[in-house]
């Protein structure tokens, strides 16, 4: 939620009164996530992200995509080309 400024505006969000240690937390989670080895999805879930994370910088884009991806698929058309192994299944 963003808070109103002086003139009436508003300033950057700021979601410290609604959820105190927010911040710690994402950081918790960000140490979290680079330890982990991989991440199994869906075709579509793997598709919406590659529309935005190969694209970003930051310590969250580089666990990210450097990350392995396992893609759980009955798509043999799929194209599976960030940081992943392709895995199809037998229907």
């Amino acid at each position: 939620m963003r808070s109103p400024d002086s003139e009436g505006g508003h300033e950057a969000y700021s979601v410290s009164w609604a959820m105190p240690g927010i911040i710690d937390a994402t950081m918790d989670n960000l140490v979290m996530f680079q330890q982990t080895n991989a991440l199994l999805m869906g075709r579509v879930t793997y598709e919406g992200l590659t529309t935005f994370w190969p694209f970003q910088e930051g310590d969250w884009a580089d666990a990210m995509n450097k990350t392995r991806k396992y893609v759980a698929t009955r798509n043999s058309e799929c194209e599976v080309k960030w940081g992943i192994i392709k895995i199809r299944s037998r229907s």
